[in-house]
């Protein structure tokens, strides 16, 4: 589990819970990351741009993303209108 998301730091910043048992937390990074098993690979609508010659962590990329989708759930944001974007311009 520690190997497919940054726990500590999942937990540090409040986005899981700490948990008293492996399987609670299982079930929570599961749920954070978008997947039914540990076994799973979460899926990223994202394509990540890093230097050949410093490239972020695996886990701690995934786990941002995620972050911010959550986020992005959580907004409501108008139509597009392109009239009213026209007249602004």
């Amino acid at each position: 589990m520690y190997t497919i998301a940054p726990i500590s730091e999942l937990i540090k910043n409040g986005w899981i819970q700490a948990a008293d048992s492996i399987k609670e937390l299982e079930q929570q990074v599961c749920k954070y990351l978008g997947i039914s098993s540990l076994d799973e690979t979460p899926q990223l609508a994202v394509n990540f741009r890093c230097s050949e010659y410093r490239e972020p962590e695996e886990t701690s990329r995934i786990a941002w993303v995620k972050r911010v989708e959550y986020r992005a759930k959580q907004k409501t944001v108008a139509n597009f209108d392109h009239k009213q974007l026209s007249a602004r311009l």
